[in-house]
Protein backbone atom coordinates (compact mmCIF):
# COMPACT_ATOMS: atom_id res chain seq x y z
CA UNK A 1 0.00 0.00 0.00
CA UNK A 2 2.73 2.43 1.00
CA UNK A 3 4.75 1.52 -2.07
CA UNK A 4 1.78 2.37 -4.30
CA UNK A 5 1.34 5.68 -2.44
CA UNK A 6 5.04 6.52 -2.87
CA UNK A 7 4.85 5.59 -6.54
CA UNK A 8 1.79 7.82 -7.00
CA UNK A 9 3.60 10.66 -5.27
CA UNK A 10 6.63 10.20 -7.54
CA UNK A 11 4.40 10.18 -10.61
CA UNK A 12 2.61 13.30 -9.38
CA UNK A 13 5.93 15.06 -8.75
CA UNK A 14 7.22 14.07 -12.19
CA UNK A 15 4.04 15.35 -13.84
CA UNK A 16 4.23 18.64 -11.91
CA UNK A 17 7.87 19.05 -12.92
CA UNK A 18 7.02 18.35 -16.56
CA UNK A 19 4.24 20.93 -16.46
CA UNK A 20 6.56 23.48 -14.86
CA UNK A 21 9.19 22.84 -17.53
CA UNK A 22 6.55 23.22 -20.24
CA UNK A 23 5.43 26.56 -18.78
CA UNK A 24 9.06 27.67 -18.60
CA UNK A 25 9.59 26.82 -22.28
CA UNK A 26 6.49 28.80 -23.23
CA UNK A 27 7.60 31.78 -21.15
CA UNK A 28 11.10 31.61 -22.65
CA UNK A 29 9.62 31.61 -26.15
CA UNK A 30 7.45 34.61 -25.22
CA UNK A 31 10.50 36.40 -23.84
CA UNK A 32 12.48 35.86 -27.04
CA UNK A 33 9.50 37.01 -29.11
CA UNK A 34 9.07 40.14 -26.97
CA UNK A 35 12.78 40.95 -27.29
CA UNK A 36 12.63 40.55 -31.06
CA UNK A 37 9.59 42.83 -31.29
CA UNK A 38 11.42 45.39 -29.17
CA UNK A 39 14.50 45.23 -31.40
CA UNK A 40 12.35 45.58 -34.52
CA UNK A 41 10.69 48.66 -33.04
CA UNK A 42 14.04 50.24 -32.18
CA UNK A 43 15.36 49.42 -35.66
CA UNK A 44 12.37 51.16 -37.26
CA UNK A 45 12.83 54.21 -35.03
CA UNK A 46 16.51 54.43 -35.93
CA UNK A 47 15.95 53.95 -39.67
CA UNK A 48 12.78 55.97 -40.21
CA UNK A 49 13.53 58.72 -37.74
CA UNK A 50 17.14 59.27 -36.79
CA UNK A 51 18.64 57.74 -39.94
CA UNK A 52 16.61 59.89 -42.30
CA UNK A 53 17.31 62.99 -40.24
CA UNK A 54 21.07 62.38 -40.38
CA UNK A 55 20.83 61.84 -44.13
CA UNK A 56 19.12 65.21 -44.50
CA UNK A 57 21.88 66.85 -42.44
CA UNK A 58 24.53 65.43 -44.76
CA UNK A 59 22.57 66.63 -47.81
CA UNK A 60 22.31 70.15 -46.41
CA UNK A 61 26.03 70.26 -45.65
CA UNK A 62 26.86 69.06 -49.18
CA UNK A 63 24.54 71.72 -50.58
CA UNK A 64 26.24 74.41 -48.48
CA UNK A 65 29.69 73.34 -49.64
CA UNK A 66 28.74 73.29 -53.32
CA UNK A 67 26.66 76.49 -53.29
CA UNK A 68 28.06 79.49 -55.14
CA UNK A 69 25.91 81.84 -53.08
CA UNK A 70 27.12 82.72 -49.55
CA UNK A 71 23.53 83.44 -48.51
CA UNK A 72 22.33 80.05 -49.78
CA UNK A 73 25.26 78.31 -48.07
CA UNK A 74 24.36 80.03 -44.81
CA UNK A 75 20.72 78.88 -45.09
CA UNK A 76 21.88 75.31 -45.68
CA UNK A 77 24.13 75.49 -42.63
CA UNK A 78 21.21 76.79 -40.54
CA UNK A 79 18.94 74.00 -41.79
CA UNK A 80 21.61 71.41 -40.95
CA UNK A 81 22.00 72.86 -37.46
CA UNK A 82 18.24 72.77 -36.90
CA UNK A 83 18.10 69.13 -38.03
CA UNK A 84 21.01 68.25 -35.74
CA UNK A 85 19.12 69.72 -32.78
CA UNK A 86 16.07 67.65 -33.71
CA UNK A 87 18.26 64.53 -33.94
CA UNK A 88 19.63 65.19 -30.44
CA UNK A 89 16.11 65.51 -29.07
CA UNK A 90 15.10 62.27 -30.75
CA UNK A 91 18.07 60.44 -29.22
CA UNK A 92 17.13 61.80 -25.79
CA UNK A 93 13.53 60.68 -26.29
CA UNK A 94 14.56 57.17 -27.34
CA UNK A 95 16.96 56.95 -24.41
CA UNK A 96 14.19 57.97 -22.03
CA UNK A 97 11.83 55.36 -23.44
CA UNK A 98 14.45 52.62 -23.05
CA UNK A 99 15.61 53.58 -19.55
CA UNK A 100 14.67 56.92 -17.94
CA UNK A 101 17.60 58.41 -16.05
CA UNK A 102 15.26 59.31 -13.19
CA UNK A 103 14.73 55.62 -12.45
CA UNK A 104 18.32 55.17 -11.30
CA UNK A 105 18.95 58.69 -9.98
CA UNK A 106 15.71 59.56 -8.19
CA UNK A 107 13.73 56.33 -7.95
CA UNK A 108 10.61 54.73 -9.36
CA UNK A 109 8.05 57.37 -8.35
CA UNK A 110 10.12 60.15 -9.93
CA UNK A 111 10.45 58.10 -13.14
CA UNK A 112 6.68 57.58 -13.26
CA UNK A 113 6.07 61.32 -12.81
CA UNK A 114 8.66 62.16 -15.47
CA UNK A 115 7.00 59.73 -17.90
CA UNK A 116 3.61 61.36 -17.36
CA UNK A 117 5.08 64.86 -17.59
CA UNK A 118 6.61 64.10 -21.00
CA UNK A 119 3.31 62.78 -22.30
CA UNK A 120 1.41 65.78 -20.92
CA UNK A 121 3.82 68.22 -22.56
CA UNK A 122 3.62 66.39 -25.89
CA UNK A 123 -0.11 65.59 -26.02
CA UNK A 124 -1.94 67.66 -23.41
CA UNK A 125 -3.26 64.55 -21.64
CA UNK A 126 -3.91 65.54 -18.02
CA UNK A 127 -2.33 62.96 -15.72
CA UNK A 128 -1.91 62.52 -11.98
CA UNK A 129 0.01 60.22 -9.62
CA UNK A 130 -1.33 58.98 -6.29
CA UNK A 131 1.07 57.17 -3.93
CA UNK A 132 0.36 54.97 -0.91
CA UNK A 133 3.04 53.39 1.25
CA UNK A 134 6.76 54.07 1.18
CA UNK A 135 8.79 53.40 -1.95
CA UNK A 136 11.99 51.37 -1.47
CA UNK A 137 15.26 53.29 -1.54
CA UNK A 138 16.77 51.13 -4.26
CA UNK A 139 15.30 50.30 -7.65
CA UNK A 140 14.50 46.61 -8.11
CA UNK A 141 14.28 44.96 -11.56
CA UNK A 142 10.52 44.52 -11.22
CA UNK A 143 10.06 48.29 -11.09
CA UNK A 144 11.80 48.70 -14.45
CA UNK A 145 9.26 46.24 -15.86
CA UNK A 146 6.43 48.21 -14.22
CA UNK A 147 7.71 51.36 -15.91
CA UNK A 148 7.73 49.68 -19.34
CA UNK A 149 4.17 48.49 -18.76
CA UNK A 150 3.17 52.06 -17.83
CA UNK A 151 4.76 53.36 -21.04
CA UNK A 152 2.87 50.81 -23.14
CA UNK A 153 -0.39 51.56 -21.34
CA UNK A 154 0.10 55.28 -22.03
CA UNK A 155 0.76 54.57 -25.69
CA UNK A 156 -2.49 52.58 -25.89
CA UNK A 157 -4.44 55.39 -24.22
CA UNK A 158 -3.03 57.98 -26.60
CA UNK A 159 -3.63 55.86 -29.70
CA UNK A 160 -7.06 54.45 -28.99
CA UNK A 161 -8.83 55.84 -25.92
CA UNK A 162 -9.40 59.53 -26.78
CA UNK A 163 -9.04 60.19 -23.04
CA UNK A 164 -8.64 63.58 -21.40
CA UNK A 165 -7.55 62.45 -17.93
CA UNK A 166 -5.39 59.63 -16.61
CA UNK A 167 -4.52 58.62 -13.03
CA UNK A 168 -1.70 56.32 -11.93
CA UNK A 169 -2.03 54.87 -8.43
CA UNK A 170 1.04 53.33 -6.82
CA UNK A 171 0.68 51.22 -3.68
CA UNK A 172 3.93 50.04 -2.08
CA UNK A 173 3.23 47.06 0.18
CA UNK A 174 6.70 46.32 1.57
CA UNK A 175 9.19 43.61 0.59
CA UNK A 176 9.46 45.35 -2.82
CA UNK A 177 5.84 44.45 -3.63
CA UNK A 178 3.93 46.92 -5.76
CA UNK A 179 0.40 47.40 -7.04
CA UNK A 180 0.07 49.89 -9.89
CA UNK A 181 -3.29 50.90 -11.36
CA UNK A 182 -3.55 53.04 -14.50
CA UNK A 183 -7.03 54.45 -15.13
CA UNK A 184 -8.32 56.68 -17.92
CA UNK A 185 -11.65 58.30 -18.84
CA UNK A 186 -11.49 57.29 -22.49
CA UNK A 187 -13.88 55.42 -24.76
CA UNK A 188 -13.14 51.99 -23.28
CA UNK A 189 -13.16 48.64 -25.10
CA UNK A 190 -14.32 45.04 -24.87
CA UNK A 191 -11.42 43.29 -23.11
CA UNK A 192 -12.46 39.72 -23.95
CA UNK A 193 -13.06 40.49 -27.62
CA UNK A 194 -9.78 42.39 -27.91
CA UNK A 195 -7.68 39.61 -26.40
CA UNK A 196 -9.55 36.77 -28.14
CA UNK A 197 -7.83 34.78 -30.85
CA UNK A 198 -4.28 35.17 -29.60
CA UNK A 199 -1.78 37.86 -30.47
CA UNK A 200 -2.57 40.08 -33.45
CA UNK A 201 -1.73 43.55 -34.72
CA UNK A 202 -4.59 45.11 -32.76
CA UNK A 203 -3.67 43.60 -29.37
CA UNK A 204 0.11 43.10 -29.54
CA UNK A 205 0.63 45.86 -26.94
CA UNK A 206 -1.71 44.24 -24.42
CA UNK A 207 -0.12 40.82 -24.89
CA UNK A 208 3.34 42.35 -24.52
CA UNK A 209 2.31 43.87 -21.20
CA UNK A 210 0.91 40.51 -20.02
CA UNK A 211 4.15 38.76 -20.96
CA UNK A 212 6.33 41.29 -19.12
CA UNK A 213 4.25 40.93 -15.97
CA UNK A 214 4.19 37.13 -16.11
CA UNK A 215 7.94 36.86 -16.69
CA UNK A 216 8.50 38.85 -13.48
CA UNK A 217 6.11 36.62 -11.54
CA UNK A 218 3.43 39.31 -11.46
CA UNK A 219 -0.20 39.58 -12.52
CA UNK A 220 -1.78 42.03 -14.94
CA UNK A 221 -5.52 42.63 -15.26
CA UNK A 222 -7.46 44.76 -17.74
CA UNK A 223 -10.85 46.19 -16.81
CA UNK A 224 -12.88 48.23 -19.27
CA UNK A 225 -16.31 48.79 -20.77
CA UNK A 226 -17.16 50.57 -23.98
CA UNK A 227 -17.90 54.18 -23.13
CA UNK A 228 -16.67 53.90 -19.53
CA UNK A 229 -12.87 54.20 -19.65
CA UNK A 230 -10.41 51.51 -18.65
CA UNK A 231 -8.06 50.38 -15.87
CA UNK A 232 -4.83 48.39 -16.08
CA UNK A 233 -3.87 46.82 -12.73
CA UNK A 234 -0.40 45.36 -12.17
CA UNK A 235 0.62 43.37 -9.09
CA UNK A 236 4.30 42.55 -8.58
Amino acid sequence: MREREHEAEREGSAEALAQANARMRVLSAHLVDAQERERAHIARELHDGLGQMLTRIVMQLHAARSSASPAQAERCHEDALDLAQQAIQQVKSMSFQLRPAQLELLGFVAAVKATLDRQRDATGLQSFVRVRGEAPQRVVPAYAVALRILQEALNNVLRHAAASHLVVRLHFLGDNRLVMAIGDDGCGYDVSATLAGGMSERNVGLHGMLERAELMGGRLRFRSRVGHGSVVRLSL
